[in-house]
C-alpha cells in the first residue's frame, strides 16, 4: 500500500474529501514508513521527523485545487502548462557562469518555482543525512 500511489489516498483522513496535495501525502507516508522500521537503529531521530513533518505542514495548499484523487499526472501538467525548463529559458543566459546569490535567484525565478526548488533541496539534504546516519549505524 505504501508504494502504490493510487492506494495512498486510503491512508488520508476521509474528512479531507481529497482536498490535500498528493505529493504531501506521499511525503508524509514516506516519513511514517521510516518511523515503523523493525530495527530501532534504522528509524530516524525524532528531531528529524519533527522537522520533516513541520516542513510538510508549513506548505500551503490551494483549497480550490482539484481533489488529489483527480489530480493530473506530472506529464499532463507539462503538456498543458509547458515544461519547467521554459520558465528558465532566459535565466542567466548572458552570464551563465556566474554564481547567483539566493536573493538574486528569488528575484529572477517565479516564487512558486523557487519555493518548489527550495523544498526539493531541503528534502534531498534531509534524506541524504538520514541515509548517511542509517548507513553508519548498520556498519
Amino acid at each position: 500500500m505504501f508504494y502504490d500511489r493510487r492506494k495512498l489516498s486510503r491512508l488520508a483522513d476521509p474528512l479531507l474529501k481529497g482536498r490535500y496535495p498528493m505529493r504531501g501525502l506521499s511525503q508524509a507516508v514516506s516519513v511514517a514508513s521510516m518511523c515503523i522500521q523493525d530495527e530501532a537503529a534504522a528509524r530516524p531521530l525524532i528531531a528529524d521527523v519533527v522537522t520533516a513533518l513541520s516542513y510538510l505542514t508549513a506548505k500551503t495548499h490551494d483549497p480550490n485545487a482539484a481533489p488529489a484523487a483527480s489530480a493530473h499526472r506530472p506529464e499532463d501538467l507539462r503538456t498543458t502548462h509547458g515544461s519547467t525548463d521554459d520558465k528558465f529559458e532566459n535565466f542567466g543566459k548572458d552570464d551563465h557562469e556566474r554564481d547567483y546569490s539566493p536573493r538574486e535567484i528569488a528575484t529572477k525565478v517565479p516564487n512558486r518555482e523557487f519555493d518548489r526548488q527550495q523544498a526539493l533541496a531541503d528534502a534531498m539534504i534531509w534524506v541524504s543525512s538520514w541515509r548517511e546516519k542509517h548507513n553508519n549505524l548498520n556498519m
